[in-house]
């Protein structure tokens, strides 16, 4: 009765339904459905030949490779409620879909039953222009340790070892995918910043371990070694450490020195907030200077504020609450190195800095800050908690409750900042004022979460005011 009502079905909506069947082997029905790809979603591929996005419904579309019948079967069973997929079971042919259609995400498989590989197939589809940023998970029957580490620097984004459910190949994929988007939109925009001052920013990730960890002894070992390979680096944090915003008595010659009476952690501060203040410092036009010049001031006067108000409130790592006070708004050099005059002349109106509302920034630059930073974050590798202050810029009750009461330090600390600065008292470039409350409201968010009152909050930062200019000047000066 099935294949009855199933040749009727296929005769009214104009499809062929065809059956092939061997004595001992069982039979297989195949139903054949004339495909109509409009022409509008042809795109030629100056390098390829045909580029065609195969756009059967909005899911994401998988080049799956795998050799085996069954397990492509079983494969396309399992995600066919998410993802549309071309199985191929040759790298030739794999190779040939690449070209002719256009791919979300790709699933190889590494051991195929030929001379070649998954990997060396994944090589020959990066050589497609229009490929380069396109996620890509490794499967494998093997799962020894250090196979995850060797796939995903022969350039996977993700790995999963044979055999799997349906839900493990289905997060496998929506977190290749994910970080493929991550990185193309953090590449249209972070990849074009030079940060000069060293060390690289390659060393950035461990630094930011340093800062929300503790890890003792080893972490200064650590600090130290990667400070005094590099002189010009040296040179640089010695002139933080004898400014007044560290207050270290007497003169400090050496960077070990520096190093062990400040700690691993601060050192590592200075460091950070001199990748933020060599950032994006060679403009031509005295409009994207003042306005880096305000962003800048935020983010130092953010971290000095908050640090202060970490220690006031007995956060465990004052020191954490520095760093996210100076990478909260990073999203914002990055929109300031892809179109310097574009997006300055959004903060201008009248010769005053007005910081321009994210629609503003959605509208203009295709993207807003927040969701750059966002990105950024993650390429960085920085910290859950730091991730979380980027990510809740404004509103810190989307945040995770364990992270909500460095996120709404922050926060209060960059109104105290933005207050300081529209006063003109930091010497930075005034705005036409700080939104009305902003503050107060800050701090009756930290009432919620700690044993103090705004006004105590309110009466730190007026008393701490002195200590956040001397560091706004100490950067200014050094930088």
């Amino acid at each position: 009765m099935g294949l009855a009502l199933a040749k009727r079905l296929a005769d009214q909506a104009g499809l062929d339904i065809v059956v092939e069947s061997k004595q001992g082997s069982g039979s297989t029905f195949t139903l054949r459905c004339p495909l109509a790809m409009p022409e509008s979603e042809r795109l030629a591929d100056s390098e390829t030949g045909t580029n065609v996005r195969l756009d059967l419904s909005n899911k994401p579309l998988v080049l799956l490779l795998e050799d085996n019948e069954i397990a492509r079967r079983v494969i396309e069973m399992m995600v066919r409620d998410e993802y549309d997929i071309v199985a191929a079971s040759t790298a030739d042919e794999a190779l040939e879909y690449a070209r002719e259609y256009q791919f979300d995400l790709l699933l190889l498989d590494i051991a195929l039953n030929e001379r070649r590989t998954g990997v060396e197939v994944l090589h020959g589809v990066r050589k497609i222009v229009r490929y380069h940023a396109v996620p890509a998970v490794a499967c494998t029957a093997y799962s020894l340790p250090g196979l995850r580490e060797r796939y995903l620097e022969a350039g996977f984004d993700g790995y999963i070892a044979k055999p799997f459910r349906a839900r493990q190949l289905l997060e496998t994929l929506d977190a290749a995918l994910e970080q493929g988007r991550m990185k193309s939109r953090f590449e249209a925009f972070g990849g074009e910043v030079e940060i000069n001052l060293p060390p690289l920013p390659a060393t950035l990730p461990r630094l930011l371990e340093l800062v929300s960890s503790d890890e003792g002894a080893e972490a200064t070992k650590e600090v130290t070694q990667i400070l005094m390979a590099d002189p010009a680096a040296s040179s640089w944090v010695l002139g933080h450490a004898n400014s007044a915003f560290y207050s270290v008595r007497g003169q400090v010659g050496t960077v070990d020195r520096a190093v062990m009476l400040l700690g691993a952690e601060a050192i590592s501060n200075l460091v950070i907030a001199g990748l933020v203040a060599r950032a994006l410092e060679d403009f031509d036009s005295d409009d994207v200077r003042k306005v880096h010049a305000y962003i800048l001031n935020v983010s130092l006067g953010t971290a000095g504020f908050a640090r202060e108000l970490a220690q006031r409130l007995e956060y465990p790592n004052p020191e954490l609450a520095f760093t996210a006070g100076m990478l909260h708004d990073m999203g914002r050099l990055f929109l300031l190195s892809h179109d310097p005059p574009g997006y300055a002349k959004l903060w201008l109106q009248n010769g005053t800095i007005c910081p321009p509302e994210l629609g503003q920034e959605l509208l203009k630059m295709g993207l807003d800050h927040v969701g750059v930073g966002v990105d950024a974050s993650k390429n960085w590798e920085l910290p859950a908690e730091l991730q979380a202050v980027v990510s809740s810029y404004e509103d810190p009750d989307r945040s995770l409750p364990r992270h909500r009461s460095l996120v709404s330090i922050v926060t209060a600390a960059r109104a105290a900042a933005i207050e300081l600065i529209s006063r003109g008292d930091a010497e930075g470039s005034p705005t036409s004022g700080a939104p009305a409350g902003l503050l107060g409201k800050d701090l009756r968010r930290l009432e919620t979460l700690h044993d103090v009152t705004p006004g105590d909050l309110r009466s730190l930062i007026t008393e701490r005011q002195e200590e956040v200019r001397s560091l706004l000047e100490s950067m200014r000066a050094h930088a």
